[in-house]
């Protein structure tokens, strides 16, 4: 063979070895979340398969690049020995670095229902701290990702290129070939000869959107990401024309004086609405929470405005959402001024704390709470006793809340104080003491849901005694929703049902009390409570008031490059230029009937009011507008 083709031979085994892997992982992915694809068709999956040849050739191409150079540029050092087995070395660093990424997404999809991306180094810090629990309890993603690599070796090693001191290239034919190779490799990066290279939101165009998951890779993702760390100022309107779909600003004048009323926003780590039984037909995990909800204003719609609590706490506490891969502490904005609960509570004399289980630092919390206006930070330093340390993520709830309680006690009021619990994380641990206790159901984290449940009944057994109690307005929340394992109801398994979670606001003085089935959303909550006590002034949020205008209510989200708004009937995707889908949320659970079409004008309504959001989103970060101030 030619000395020109043996380079050429070579490098396309390997990238064919690459190629293999890539669709390995696929059926393996494909297998471990089986219960979201169940009801495709073969005819259905063998598409994706196909679409998804794209997405793995593009990941491939690009992570490759510089090898395939090393190969194809003509010079008479390719076939010697040295250079050979630096090629070896860069080859299984590049392409084990991928592997990794696509294996670790096999647990983080289940967890975030959504593809790795660069958000996933905002959780390196955390993670490093759990290394051994984390080997421990996905031993087998180590051991398939050990498997995948010996089986790349051993192919490889099958991909020889013969060891010459001198060759000579045939410049002028292996000219013609680099630029063929360039060519088709610019192909293969865009994923065809498409007016528009692929993105991942191309995937929910090709197939339907539960499937779009199975057609990216995470590869892909991640790498899609590294280039979008910010933000792009949008123009889909005018300036004047956004406010007639949305406003950042909302005026409250309420009449009467403000009430100087305590504030305790509580957020329960991954208790999805689905787990609560007073709404869900009273089947649940909560049983404290359901006694609650009989004296509360119970929100039976609504949304968590992220998948993840590092994103999901901004939106609580200073509702702002999460529209980007990066939760904005992690982001290029992390410096933003933002106004949160605190913020606009502290100059009404107000002493305010936050207080997170969890070990300090963790995920920039304790950047996020002075940021938000929360003076005070407890963590599990102030906790200050590791006898009651989970071993895993922090102290555990019973503990911590009796210890939230006890602080409370201290405090002058009024106070604004948030709290945010641990015990119900992966891998879900509860004291021994309690083992057998709770239900454990057919998922993993209900047991631990009970405990939570549990240590919250013991926390307001405790804070009924305390003077502050019956002057106090009371927040219950969870920061997003468990979406690993069996689902309680098929409605709870499409994209609206992914950021499902309770939503309580509890006055002991007895008004506040029913249900409310109108859209409510995490940004909703700080112009709620401001409302609630009578606040007077500019509020800058991402939400408005549950207790104001009632009409065309609606959330927003964004998930796997893909965002999405709901109203009481419908949730619509929006690729970042156009629509995609429109369904009936409530009763199309898998997202089969794309009423795009039929329904233009509500589609074109909810466009139009998604479109706004992201502007003023992109425009009030890139110019850091979140409290009224340019830098």
């Amino acid at each position: 063979m030619k000395n020109h083709f043996i380079y050429i031979r070579a490098l396309l085994q390997r990238i064919g070895i690459v190629f293999l892997a890539y669709t390995v992982l696929r059926i393996v992915f494909f297998l471990f979340n089986s219960d979201l694809y169940h009801d495709a068709s073969l005819a259905e999956l063998f598409k994706t398969f196909i679409y998804g040849w794209r997405y793995d050739l593009s990941a491939i191409i690009i992570s490759n690049s510089f090898l395939i150079l090393l190969l194809i540029v003509p010079h008479p050092f390719r076939s010697r020995a040295i250079y050979q087995g630096i090629f070896k070395f860069l080859f299984f660093l590049i392409n084990g670095l991928a592997l990794a990424i696509a294996v670790a997404d096999l647990v983080y999809f289940q967890f975030n229902k959504k593809r790795i991306s660069v958000d996933l180094l905002s959780m390196m810090e955390s993670l490093g701290s759990q290394g051994m629990q984390f080997l421990k309890h996905y031993w087998y993603l180590f051991l398939l990702f050990g498997i995948l690599y010996w089986l790349i070796l051993r192919l490889y090693k099958r991909t020889k290129i013969p060891v010459n001191r001198f060759v000579k290239p045939a410049y002028l034919k292996e000219l013609g070939l680099f630029l063929l190779i360039a060519v088709v490799s610019f192909i293969a990066v865009r994923g065809g000869v498409q007016n528009r290279p692929l993105t991942p939101a191309t995937a929910a165009k090709d197939v339907s959107p539960q499937l779009a998951s199975l057609v990216t890779n995470s590869p892909y993702t991640f790498i899609y990401s590294l280039q979008k760390r910010r933000l792009q100022e949008k123009n889909y309107f005018k300036e004047e024309e956004v406010k007639t779909f949305f406003s950042l600003e909302q005026e409250l004048n309420n009449p009467d004086s403000f009430l100087y009323k305590n504030v305790v926003v509580i957020v329960l780590e991954s208790v999805s609405r689905e787990y609560v039984g007073v709404l869900n037909n009273n089947k649940g995990f909560t049983p404290f929470l359901d006694s609650l909800a009989k004296y509360s204003l119970v929100f039976e719609n609504a949304f968590a405005s992220a998948e993840r609590s590092n994103k999901a706490l901004p939106a609580i506490l200073a509702a702002i959402p999460s529209l980007m891969d990066d939760p904005i502490m992690y982001s290029a904005y992390q410096d933003n001024c933002m106004q949160g609960l605190g913020t606009y509570l502290l100059p009404k004399g107000y002493h305010t704390s936050f207080f997170h289980g969890g070990l300090n630092g963790e995920f920039n919390i304790d950047a996020l709470a002075p940021a938000a206006g929360f003076n005070f930070y407890y963590g599990k330093n102030e906790f200050n006793d590791d006898t009651y340390f989970d071993g895993h993520w922090g102290i555990y709830d019973e503990e911590f809340l009796q210890f939230f309680a006890d602080k409370l006690e201290t405090f002058p009021q009024p106070f604004c104080s948030a709290l945010f619990t641990v015990s119900s994380h992966d891998p879900f641990p509860i004291p021994e003491k309690y083992k057998g206790k709770f239900p454990k159901g057919d998922t993993e984290i209900l047991e631990s849901i009970g405990y939570t449940d549990y240590s919250l009944k013991k926390f307001f057994e405790r804070a009924v005694k305390a003077d502050w109690y019956q002057n106090t307005l009371f927040i219950i929340t969870s920061d997003h929703t468990f979406q690993y394992g069996k689902r309680v109801a098929p409605r709870y398994e499409n994209r609206a049902g992914y950021f499902s979670v309770p939503l309580f606001f509890f006055a002991p003085d007895g008004k506040l009390a029913g249900n409310y089935d109108k859209i409510v959303q995490h940004t909703d909550i700080i112009p709620s409570i401001l409302d609630y006590l009578n606040y007077k002034g500019t509020v800058r949020a991402f939400g408005t008031s549950v207790f104001g205008d009632s009409l065309n209510r609606y959330a927003v989200q964004y998930l796997d490059n893909i965002f999405q708004i709901e109203d009481d009937q419908y949730c619509l995707l929006y690729d970042g230029s156009k629509a995609i889908g429109l369904y009936r949320y409530l009763e199309d659970f898998h997202f089969e009937n794309n009423l795009l079409d039929s329904k233009k004008v509500k589609a074109d309504f909810l466009t139009k009011r998604l479109e706004a959001v992201i502007q003023s989103y992109n425009s009030a970060l890139i110019q850091n507008k979140l409290c009224g101030k340019t830098p």
